[in-house]
């Protein structure tokens, strides 16, 4: 119970810390209005894109519409306004964050995840891709990975255990939501992640193997 506890809430810490003064700081992005503005039009208009003169345009900069959709719920329930259009992404950096967590406890132990959540958070090449501070934004970025890391938390599901159709389908939809999230080269995720998680996988998976050999012989 503990394990499940405290990474919880220390995630739920960060989400919180995040709700500060989240309408203002940092201030508004550029490419946050194109999203913003996409969502607004879909909730007002019905329209999930730019309008311009009266007629209905395209996406044009904004995020996708796996990423729109959050913006615009949310604009539905809580009203349009700068922290309602960036409240989605709070959300899904909590959701990342926790997947970090979830898949490297289940690939290594508890104490790996620990620090993977660790680096996640305090480590970042520039304070830009830093999670607490990306994840207050309304951009593409935080919720790719984590529709990204939830398809992998499916998939995982399904090579531990026998061939869940359900799970299968979950994963597809998290990647396909992952694959329209936001237009950014893909292998750079799927080159370091995937393999990484999956070599490890089969590396313990090849071990337990090992282990139980001897026992069935005997």
């Amino acid at each position: 119970m503990r394990s499940r506890v405290a990474p919880a809430f220390a995630v739920l810490a960060c989400m919180i810390s995040s709700l500060w003064r989240l309408d203002t700081r940092p201030a508004l992005f550029w490419d946050e209005g194109w999203t913003l503005a996409a969502a607004r039009n879909w909730v007002e208009l019905g329209w999930a894109g730019q309008w311009l003169d009266g007629v209905p345009q395209s996406l044009g900069l904004a995020a996708q519409v796996t990423v729109v959709a959050p913006v615009a719920l949310s604009f539905r329930l809580l009203g349009i306004g700068a922290w309602q259009g960036r409240l989605p992404d709070v959300l899904l950096t909590g959701a990342t964050l926790w997947l970090i967590f979830h898949l490297t406890r289940r690939l290594y132990d508890t104490t790996a995840a620990w620090w993977a959540l660790a680096v996640a958070i305090l480590v970042a090449p520039q304070a830009d891709f830093q999670p607490l501070i990306a994840g207050r934004q309304a951009l593409a970025e935080m919720p790719m990975l984590c529709y990204m890391l939830a398809g992998y938390a499916c998939f995982l599901g399904t090579v531990e255990r026998t061939l869940d159709r359900i799970r299968v389908v979950r994963a597809a939809v998290a990647f396909a939501c992952d694959r329209h999230g936001a237009r950014i080269p893909r292998r750079r995720f799927e080159g370091r992640c995937c393999p990484g998680w999956c070599t490890g996988h089969q590396q313990r998976s090849d071990a337990s193997e090992r282990e139980r050999t001897p026992a069935q012989a005997g």
